[in-house]
C-alpha cells in the first residue's frame, strides 16, 4: 500500500486511479453515514480525488494518508458547498410558502410521536446513543468514545434501531 501511495505521488496515474478505486467507496460511504445524499456524496468525493491528484501533482501533498485525507477532504467540499447554496439560497427572493394539508401535518406529528413512544421504550443506552448522533450530531467516533464503546459496535447498534423503526412501519 505504501508502495502504491509513493507511486502516486511521485505522479504515476494508474497508482492514483488504483487507490481512487480502492478508496472511494470508503469516502462516498462515510459522506452518507454524515447524511449527505448520494449524489452529493458522489460529487464531493469526485471533486476531493481531483483537488488530491492536482495538489500531488504540483507538490503541494507531502503526504497521502488513505482514506483519512480523502474523508476529511471530501467532508470539507460538502460542508462548503452547503456553505456556499445557502448562501445564495439567503439572496434569492424568499418563495411563496406551499400551503399543506392540515392532515399532512398532523400525520407528521403522529409518526414523530410513534418514534418517540418507540425511542422510549428502549434500553437506557440505545436512548443516549440514539440522542447523541441523531439530536446533538455527535459522530460514530465522538459518540463511541462517550459511551465507552467500539465505533463498529455504534454503527452496528444505530443501524439496528433505524431497523427497529423501519419495520414499525415508520420512515427515518
Amino acid at each position: 500500500m505504501e508502495d502504491l501511495v509513493h507511486k502516486a505521488l511521485s505522479g504515476d496515474d494508474h497508482a492514483w486511479q488504483h487507490l481512487v478505486e480502492r478508496h472511494n467507496p470508503c469516502v462516498v460511504a462515510a459522506l452518507l453515514a454524515r447524511g449527505a445524499r448520494l449524489e452529493l456524496a458522489q460529487e464531493a468525493a469526485q471533486e476531493c480525488w481531483a483537488l488530491l491528484w492536482e495538489r500531488s501533482r504540483s507538490g503541494k501533498l507531502a503526504r497521502l494518508e488513505l482514506p483519512g485525507l480523502a474523508i476529511r477532504q471530501a467532508q470539507f467540499l460538502l460542508r462548503s458547498g452547503l456553505r456556499k447554496s445557502q448562501r445564495q439560497a439567503a439572496l434569492q427572493p424568499a418563495p411563496a410558502r406551499a400551503v399543506h394539508h392540515p392532515t399532512e401535518s398532523l400525520e407528521a406529528r403522529r409518526r414523530l410521536a410513534r418514534i418517540q413512544a418507540q425511542v422510549s421504550g428502549w434500553a437506557e443506552r440505545d436512548q443516549r446513543l440514539f440522542h447523541l448522533v441523531y439530536a446533538q450530531g455527535y459522530s460514530h467516533q465522538q459518540a463511541a468514545e462517550h459511551l465507552g464503546l467500539s465505533t463498529q459496535r455504534v454503527r452496528q447498534r444505530l443501524c439496528e434501531l433505524r431497523r427497529m423503526i423501519r419495520e414499525s412501519g415508520d420512515p427515518q
